[in-house]
């Protein structure tokens, strides 16, 4: 117990405090002494490193050339620290936040790197990793090179986003890199080998081991899971040597106090998360693991590892797979049998002759091909994914009290009791997932997508989610980052509340700043509408199922959709319409919840306001949505006096090429005593109607 108190007493001035893990605000200069820290990072777009600063504070350096640096240098730093971009929408990945988790306080780009001296011992270790990486690029297939570099050295940088993502879905990507079943897998490979080929005694073995052991963890990567697997592996080694017996959960415990107290910042990262919090589960069930057939086993493993992370699933993405346990009663015994073994093979054939590996190599991608190919096709079905949003503290604690008092009765062969217990601990996640739909609040979201537009429109009590609008902003070179709004933006707003499905889908125009991910949204949401305007002609972007769905909306067509009425003003319905370009094509439609009035524009033009304030009384508006990103072409004097809204947002990107929003738009909106907001100074703006009162949120006050 003293002892316990005392690791307590140290750890809480050890552990990094939330205050020092603040990111700078402004960008800086600086020059002096840095210590690398990281061994070589790559990425698609760059090379990284991590540097320590003289004050303590770490920085991640990029390189977009190629530059070695040993781990452990001390090297004379000449650069700007640049702070990271923080999110602008709820939901959204907090790149800031993720740096201060790891001791970052800033970036940097392309620094000048001059008068390095010393070197840590680790470097050794890390330079013979990139040594065996270099035979196996010199040796195999790029696409062998891809799978061996993940499953061997920790780094999945070169396979495919779509099998990686596949397998994130499907909650198997602990299989894409090094995890305590790799170690285990390699601790026996080796084993066998000195036992059975070399012929050693069991004591030689054991020191052998703990000699290899500590450099596999440096080879592997050294990430989290590593770490505790090899770790754990040399304690119980250590303790067997001198003939302890040990408690498992002991070793486990030394192994977590020793990690964090060499990097205490690990403790943020959901790999040593998921890693411990995993196998302290499976060691607390141990007898419940070892009384039945393999099968069920592997089943018990499965369902408690899953329940295991559930909350931290929920904390970071927002939804968890329902059927990811029997992915991995597949998977499994699939990676441990074939894929790693053989692997471990290809690593020790790249000193044989190329007859041997070419061989071997020819077989384990023909496997892999198929099998891999098979997750990719079995995409994202709806039923797997449950989406239960961003969840509280209180539910968090809830579900862990009521999963121990399961596994507690459960092993004490209470199974009844187990089973109420696990059935209200999953509850609590049916309690936040539910809490909307008894919410009376309006909510309209404008989410922040650059020079694009995107908007949630939630009804009270949740009857119905509307998407209005899901484009992407155009980037250079076309192409590269396609539906970076969608994937970063859009899909995890609706999922962070909550929304795995959505009941419409109303796309303004068919210009690709409004509708670029529109068939995404419909693939993952499943709208039972798609609406627009009438005049479509050799549109690419939604596929044939898709259009089946599609209605058309023209002038005077009104229509009330679960409580929520719609009044479309444009465009005419008249054929010489449809020789018109898309913004002047646009839908222009208000929508009415419970006597508010929202007017949504699209990119219409002033032509189109004219004859809006000439057929239609337009004063009950209340909110605007500023037309073509604040142009010049639109919102002028005359139709903003017939309207006289109290709330205007404009959906414009930072420092756009086109200087949107026009400065006399924008001024006129002003002097019209309009409240406005901007999507690249405010962020998503999240507007709340109650009891006919609204509130007014901006992500970035």
């Amino acid at each position: 117990m003293a002892f316990s108190f005392l690791f307590f007493l140290i750890s809480s001035f050890h552990s990094p405090k939330t205050d020092e893990l603040l990111t700078i605000e402004h960008n800086e200069p600086y020059e002096g002494e840095i210590t690398v820290v990281s061994d070589l990072q790559k990425t698609s777009y760059y090379n990284q490193y991590v540097f320590e600063l003289n004050n303590n504070k770490r920085i991640q350096a990029r390189f977009t050339q190629e530059f070695p640096l040993d781990y452990g240098a001390v090297c004379h730093f000449n650069g700007e620290l640049t702070p990271p971009n923080g999110p602008s929408n709820p939901g959204q990945f907090d790149y800031p936040n993720f740096l201060e988790k790891q001791g970052m306080i800033a970036l940097t780009n392309d620094p000048k790197i001059s008068n390095c001296h010393s070197k840590s011992y680790l470097s050794y270790l890390y330079n013979l990793r990139t040594k065996l990486i270099n035979y196996v690029e010199a040796t195999y297939e790029e696409e062998t090179v891809a799978w061996l570099k993940a499953l061997l050295f920790g780094d999945r940088s070169e396979l495919h986003d779509e099998v990686v993502e596949a397998f994130q879905f499907w909650n198997i990507s602990h299989l894409l890199a090094i995890s305590g079943l790799h170690v285990a897998f390699f601790i026996g490979f080796v084993y066998v080998v000195l036992h059975f080929i070399f012929r050693l005694p069991n004591e030689y073995i054991k020191w052998c081991l703990l000699v290899i052991i500590p450099i596999y963890i440096f080879v592997a990567g050294a990430n989290p899971p590593v770490l505790r697997a090899g770790l754990m592996a040399v304690l119980i080694l250590i303790f067997s040597m001198i003939q302890r017996r040990v408690d498992t959960t002991d070793v486990i415990s030394v192994v977590l106090i020793l990690i964090l107290w060499f990097d205490p910042f690990l403790i943020y990262q959901l790999a040593f998360q998921f890693s411990f919090v995993v196998t302290l589960s499976l060691i607390l069930s141990k007898h419940l693991l070892f009384q039945d057939h393999w099968i069920l086993i592997s089943l018990k493993v499965s369902i408690i590892s899953q329940l295991a992370i559930l909350p931290l699933q929920f904390d970071h993405f927002y939804f968890t797979n329902v059927l990811s346990f029997l992915a991995n009663l597949i998977f499994v015994p699939y990676y441990t049998f074939f894929v790693i073994p053989v692997s471990l093979v290809l690593l020790i054939f790249i000193w044989f002759p190329p007859y041997f590996n070419q061989m071997v190599e020819s077989a384990y991608l023909i496997v892999q091909e198929q099998v891999h190919s098979f997750v990719v096709k079995l995409d994202e079905p709806f039923i797997a994914a449950w989406v239960v949003g961003d969840v509280h503290l209180i539910t968090v604690v809830a579900f862990y009290f009521l999963f121990i008092l399961m596994m507690r009765t459960w092993d004490l062969g209470k199974l009844k009791v187990a089973a109420i217990c696990g059935c209200l601990a999953i509850s609590v996640f049916f309690v936040e997932q539910f809490a909307p739909y008894f919410d009376q609040t309006f909510k309209m979201t404008v989410l922040d997508v650059g020079q694009a537009e995107s908007l949630v429109v939630e009804l009270p009590k949740r009857e119905a989610v509307f998407v209005i609008d899901v484009g992407e902003q155009l980037s250079y070179p076309f192409g590269e980052e396609d539906h970076r709004n969608y994937h970063n933006v859009i899909k995890p707003y609706l999922w962070s509340n909550g929304i795995s499905q959505v009941d419409a889908l109303f796309i303004s125009h068919f210009d690709y700043d409004h509708v670029a991910s529109a068939q995404l949204l419909v693939n993952d949401f499943r709208p039972s509408y798609i609406f627009s305007h009438p005049y479509i002609e050799d549109q690419t972007y939604l596929d044939e199922s898709s259009m089946e769905k599609f209605i058309p909306l023209y002038e005077g067509v009104s229509f009330n959709l679960s409580g929520a009425q719609f009044y479309v003003l444009a465009p005419e319905g008249t054929e010489q319409e449809s020789s018109n370009s898309e913004n002047e094509l646009s839908n222009v439609f208000i929508l009415e919840v419970e006597g508010y009035q929202a007017l949504f524009t699209g990119d219409m033009y002033e032509s189109a306001e004219h004859k809006l304030i000439e057929k239609f009384d337009l004063s009950g508006v209340e909110f605007l949505k500023v037309a073509h990103h604040g142009s010049e072409t639109s919102t002028h004097e005359q139709f903003l006096k017939a309207i006289d809204p109290n709330t205007a947002v404009i959906s414009v990107g930072r420092n756009n090429r086109y200087n949107h929003p026009d400065s006399d738009v924008y001024e006129r909106l002003i002097s019209e005593g309009i409240e406005v907001f901007r999507t690249d100074e405010n962020g998503a703006i999240i507007i709340k109607i109650r009891n006919g009162q609204s509130t007014i949120s901006p992500f970035i006050p």
